[in-house]
């Protein structure tokens, strides 16, 4: 399909240059979005796995960031070896569950379709 720029309301076809230029442009974007939805996807993973580990924790602990409240969190109730123990162990594997699924989506539609938010993967 042809490609055209728009100059002073006109649509004057791309050059054989500019064409390729374009070609180029877009199979270089194409290869890269698979790694860079996949370290979205991961990232996505990683918080997800610190909300609900709080939320199974029941702590509402206050400074720092999410991450450093969710370890303190889990290296105090894992010392004392409260219920909750097992719990966030079973966390932790549905996160590993998750990022094996993630590296196993071998195409760009596979990864999109993965939603690190379900409940699914939580359970």
């Amino acid at each position: 399909m042809p490609r055209f720029n728009r100059m002073n309301g006109q649509n004057i076809p791309y050059t054989a240059e500019e064409e390729a230029a374009r070609d180029t442009e877009e199979a270089n974007a194409i290869a890269i979005k698979p790694g860079l939805l996949r370290n979205l996807k991961y990232e996505g993973a990683d918080e997800e796995f610190i909300k609900r580990g709080l939320i199974i924790g029941g702590w509402s602990v206050r400074g720092g960031s999410p991450k450093d409240r969710f370890t303190a969190a889990s290296m105090k109730e894992v010392s004392k070896g409260g219920s909750k123990k097992q719990a966030l162990e079973n966390h932790h594997d549905n996160l590993d569950s998750l990022k094996d699924l993630i590296e196993a989506a071998d195409d760009l539609t596979a990864l999109e379709a993965i939603d690190v938010t379900d409940n699914v993967h939580w359970t």
